[in-house]
Parts: structure tokens; sequence; C-alpha cells
């Protein structure tokens, strides 16, 4: 028997009941709704709960702005104190008049950037959180000289060598922030089967990707960079870090995101060595002439600011297109399996 009125039921028989308990039960809910004597007034105003999409946008714009901001400012205010022997800006940590205050504020940089990416982890990912650390390098890549100009005034095989320490010094401090934000397994990794930051990392997997970025990495380098400009030289390594990941992750799936930077020091290392022995000596009639060796136009924070943003760039798109095939391939294997068994 439906929920009525008891005392109703004899007298308009329980479908007529049934009915008009319905009609009072809805006018009693509308007039609550709208502030009536049945009951208290109720907002008319509703605000949904903000979802996982939107929450994430927020934080990422919010991480970007703090990154471009706050923090990077300070970096670049850092790097704008090293001065060149002349008393010029156009200059790095080690071609700078005080190689050791140049180095401290190189070093400040990058710990600023490791501090903010290590906040914005848990926050924003790991992706963003390694993005971010790019977002504040590029103040300090921006406030040093460009090597370009720094050849125009000093123009030996000893600035090259300079530029190339400082490369893989910087190139260190940058693997040292990309191994500790992905020390411990990223959600995409235990996703896709990419173990990564794991001692159970395979060491061919580490040398395979290192060397595939260091390939496609510096070919694409060697396209983009052309000239001394920092846009220019910016994109050429975010491109580099970008092609460079992607390229790894898909041939050697199990290649932690940290080894794939270490190609990236490879290169900023390298870099400014080919261009002095293509020269010849000859470096500073090379360079007017338009004929430096490309990865030579870029500086030692050029590299460090890319790679931190092109990298998890590139690392996302190949973990998708994997676990995407990864999927198929299982799909496929049961749809067999199934078929095989019938």
């Amino acid at each position: 028997m439906s929920p009525v009125w008891p005392g109703l039921v004899p007298l308009i028989g329980e479908q007529n009941a049934t009915w008009r308990l319905g009609v009072c039960q809805r006018k009693v809910d509308g007039a609550a709704t709208r502030g009536g004597t049945f009951g208290p007034k109720r907002s008319t105003h509703y605000t949904p709960p903000m979802d996982n999409a939107t929450r994430t946008i927020v934080v990422n714009w919010t991480v970007s702005a703090v990154a471009l901001l706050a923090v990077g400012p300070l970096a670049g205010l850092a790097a704008a104190a090293v001065r060149s022997p002349e008393g010029a800006a156009d200059t790095t940590a080690l071609t700078s008049a005080a190689p050791v205050t140049g180095l401290v504020m190189a070093a400040v940089g990058l710990l600023l950037a490791g501090l903010l990416a290590v906040v914005a982890k848990p926050l924003a990912g790991v992706r963003m959180a390694l993005a971010s650390a790019g977002m504040v390098l590029l103040w300090s890549a921006r406030q040093f000289g460009r090597p370009e100009l720094i050849v125009r005034e000093s123009a030996t095989s000893g600035t090259m060598m300079k530029l190339a320490i400082e490369g893989a010094l910087a190139g260190a401090g940058v693997l040292a922030i990309a191994w500790f934000v992905t020390r411990s397994k990223p959600d995409w990794a235990s996703k896709s089967g990419h173990p990564d930051g794991s001692a159970k990392s395979d060491i061919k997997a580490i040398g395979l990707g290192a060397v595939v970025m260091v390939a496609v990495g510096g070919l694409v380098g060697m396209i983009v960079a052309r000239s001394g400009l920092f846009g220019q030289d910016i994109a050429a390594t975010i491109a580099a870090g970008i092609a460079g990941a992607a390229a790894a992750r898909t041939v050697a799936h199990n290649t932690p995101t940290w080894a794939l930077f270490l190609g990236g020091v490879v290169l900023a290392f390298a870099g400014p060595i080919v261009a002095n022995v293509m020269a010849g000596g000859e470096l500073r009639v090379v360079m007017y002439a338009g004929k430096m060796f490309p990865l030579a136009y870029l500086a030692p924070f050029d590299w460090a600011a890319g790679l931190l943003i092109g990298v998890p760039m590139g690392e996302a798109w190949a973990s998708s297109v994997v676990e995407r095939h990864e999927h198929g391939h299982a799909d496929r294997s049961k749809v067999a399996a199934a078929g095989g068994g019938a």
C-alpha cells in the first residue's frame, strides 16, 4: 500500500488520497523554496563546486604567474649583478670580472627555481613544477650576456671553454632539480608502465634515452638557433627539449626524465667546444661572417631554462602516445585470446 494518510482512505479512496498527498507535499516544498510560511527561506543562488579541470587551470596559471612575476625577477636581479671585466652587462658567470661571485649569483637563480619546483609539485604536478622552474630561469638567461657579444669583447679559446664549463655546471643544477622533483614515481609513470626516477630503471634505457636526446635535440637546436637573438635562442632550447624528450621517450620507454636532462647537459657543454674547434683560432672572424656553429649561440642558462620548459612537454606528448599504443595492444591481445578460447 502507498504511504497515505490513513484517515483519508475510507473517505476518498487510496488512489485519490495518494494524489492529494503528492499535491500537498509539492506545495510545501514550493513554499519553503520561495520563503513562504511552510519553511525557512532558501538561497536561490547555487555555486557549483570547482571541478578538477577548472582547478588544474587555476593552479597552473597561478604557479606560472608566481614564477614569472615574483620568483623570476629575484633570479634576474642576482644575474644582473654580474659584470664583465670591462664593466659591461654582456657576460656570464665564468666570463665575468669575478667568476666566484658570478657562480654564486647563478646558483641563487638555480636555488630559487628548485625551491619553486618543490613547492609547486604537490599543487600542480611534476611537469608543471619543472616548467615553473624553467620560467624562473628565463629571467637569469635574459640578464646574462649573449655568447655572440661576449666573443666580440674577448675572442679567445678560453672564452668558449668557460662557456662550456658553465653550461655543464648550469646543466648539472638543472639535472639536480629534475632528479629531486622526479625521484618519486609520478602518476603518469604508473599508468603507462614507465618507471621514472626509480632505482630499477634500466641502465641501457637511460643511456639510449640520453643519446637520442643529444642527437635529436642537437639537430633541432641547430635548425632553430641561427643568430644571437634571445627569443630565438630560447625557442631553440625549448624546441630541442620537446623534440629530444619525445624521441627519447618513444624509443626508450623506460628512460627516466632526469636522463633526458642529462642529454641536454651534454649539448650545453659540447656546443662551445665544437664551435671553438671548427673556428680554428679565428673565432671572431667566423662570428662576424655569420658562420659560427649554431649551438654556440645558446648561452648556458638558455639551455637551463629551455630544457626545464621543453622536456616535460615532449615527455608528456610521447607518454600519451605510448600509453594509447599499449592500451590498444592489450585490447587486441584480449580479443585474440577470447577468439582462441572460443
